[in-house]
């Protein structure tokens, strides 16, 4: 009998990546592709990798009895699948944005905490090898004391971005946000709306940012720039050096004194917006985790964390005044406007 972890993975699009990561990783099976229909991504996928098209998700885990589910589809769906999954006993990798709302969020985390499963929210720009060595920077103290991070990004990595700047630098004390408000027009990037989330709701963002660790950071985010453009550039200061990631999984360059400089090349990726790798990277993490019995790397309560700051950052435009993060139990931030 085999003791490898067994997965199942919900939504053939973006679900592709994990399935693959899934064949791939020596300590798991891939069980199962589910899906709502019979559609032909669905029945393509499935017979691509050799494993049943499983429809219904209840069903779905009733057959093949999953250690693991991967929830691949769109926001609206996650907590449905979530819950379900992890009430069966299974261990959930969600991808990102863990929800459509933070109330669905919180839910979700609350199921995870009292069923003891974990759950991960599937941030994959933290895996690409460009982004994880800006961390090995920062974490080392190479840079000395950060004094601020800024980041420019194009439309739909505007939550990823975030994400790697809070990853770099630690939790949010403070948001400002300001919205380009003209009308869209054909350079626009079509998105799905959810209300309380700055990145559906107009074609320019620009975003402020004070953390608890003193520093202070910047993201802009542009529907104008393309998927042909550098996706995601990060800028990192701090008291000993600079440094700066020019793409996913671009090259990263070190400035000390004196104009030294070091370059990091992501060798194992050739395309600087290989986001399937890096996807696959993060699914990987996330099996290691589970076999070894550790926190997985991005928890549930981090996706919930970036829900809420998102949220401020709305609640921010409305007021047309900076929102402050005050901390509760479990590190999660409730919102508080400044007087």
């Amino acid at each position: 009998m085999s003791d490898r972890l067994k997965t199942l993975v919900v939504g053939s699009g973006w679900g592709r990546n994990h399935a693959i990561a899934y064949q791939s990783h020596p300590d798991a099976e891939l069980m199962g592709i589910c899906g709502r229909t019979a559609s032909d991504r669905n029945t393509g996928l499935a017979h691509e990798l050799q494993v049943p098209l499983l429809l219904g998700l209840e069903e779905a885990i009733n057959r093949t009895q999953p250690d693991i589910v991967s929830i691949a589809t769109k926001e609206p769906g996650h907590e449905a699948a979530t819950r379900l999954s992890l009430a069966a006993g299974c261990h959930v990798y969600c991808e990102k944005m863990l929800a459509d709302s933070v109330a669905a969020a919180e839910r979700m985390v609350a199921v995870a905490k009292r069923t003891g499963k974990q759950l991960m929210t599937g941030y994959n720009y933290r895996f690409s090898p460009s982004a994880l060595k800006l961390k090995q920077l920062v974490q080392q103290g190479a840079l000395g004391d950060i004094a601020f991070g800024t980041a420019l990004t194009f439309g739909y990595c505007l939550h990823h971005t975030l994400d790697l700047l809070c990853c770099l630098l630690g939790d949010v004390e403070e948001v400002y946000c300001v919205l380009n408000t003209s009308p869209a027009d054909n350079t626009s990037v079509p998105y799905e709306v959810y209300q309380e989330f700055a990145y559906s709701a107009s074609k320019c963002r620009s975003i402020h940012l004070k953390f608890r660790c003193g520093a202070i950071g910047t993201l802009i985010s542009s529907d104008y720039m393309r998927v042909g453009h550098p996706a995601v550039r990060v800028d990192i200061v701090g008291s000993k050096a600079r440094c700066n990631m020019t793409d996913i999984a671009g090259p990263v360059t070190t400035y000390r004194e004196n104009r030294e400089a070091d370059l990091f090349l992501p060798s194992l990726i050739l395309d600087r917006f290989d986001l399937p790798s890096t996807t696959q990277a993060a699914v990987t993490a996330f099996v290691d985790a589970i076999r070894d019995g550790r926190p997985v790397p991005v928890s549930g309560e981090e996706g919930l964390n970036r829900l809420i700051v998102e949220r401020a950052l709305m609640q921010s435009v409305k007021s047309n005044q900076p929102v402050r993060l005050s901390g509760r139990e479990g590190g999660i931030p409730e919102l508080r406007r400044l007087p």
